[in-house]
Order: structure tokens, then sequence, then C-alpha cells
């Protein structure tokens, strides 16, 4: 099985690339946003369908998101959320358009209390 795995740099693409010789009948293609073979930009939807015109995938583990600390999602959070729905719309409609019918999508959330009680928080 070819699986295509968005966000490859990411916390959880880069715990995905220490365990993938545990499955050795699988090939993993890591997206990334710069250089090398496999870098696309996925806020592009022509990049991101020609990108999966070429390389044909059985299955996505997307966690490609635009993601930031506490003063980038303040300051920058309605273009966060433009570029996380550009992505995760790019995404499915290469899925659909070239026939991956199987994927995990995996998003995540940054959550803050309105006032801090100290900094750096903890959890």
């Amino acid at each position: 099985m070819r699986i295509c795995v968005t966000g490859g740099n990411g916390m959880i693409g880069s715990c995905i690339k220490d365990i993938i010789n545990t499955y050795p009948n699988h090939e993993f293609i890591f997206l990334h946003r710069k250089g090398g073979n496999h870098s696309v930009e996925l806020t592009s939807k022509n990049d991101v369908l020609t990108y999966f015109s070429k390389e044909k995938f059985d299955a996505i583990i997307h966690l490609a998101a635009d993601v930031g600390g506490l003063y980038k999602n303040m300051d920058k959070n309605v273009d966060m959320f433009n570029n996380n729905m550009a992505i995760n719309q790019n995404i499915l409609e290469a899925a659909h358009k070239y026939g991956i019918q199987r994927g995990i999508f995996c998003l995540s959330s940054c959550i803050y209390p309105p006032k801090p009680s100290k900094f750096p928080m903890d959890e």
C-alpha cells in the first residue's frame, strides 16, 4: 500500500516516521512545504491536484495544518483559518478526484484561557 502523509515534519508526522519500519509492506510518502521531491504548497488547489495527478496513493494520512503558538493564533487567526480550510478542501478534492478511498484525517486545535495565570503555561 502506498500512503501519503501530509504534515510529515510536524509532531504526529515525525512520530509516524519513527514507526514506518514496522510496516515493511507499505510505502510512506511524506509531503512537506519546502524543498525535496515531495514538496507541495497545500493551500494551492492547482499545486495539490497537479501533484496527486502524478502520484498514485492508496491512502492518505492528513496531518498538515497552518499552526502556531499563542501569539500567531491571536494575530493571524483569520489567515490560519482560511489556510486550513483551503488545505483540507484541496486534500479532500484530490482524494475524491484520484480515487483515494482510505484516509485518516487528524487535526488539532490550540485552546488557551482568556487570562492565563502565568507564562509560560503548562498543561
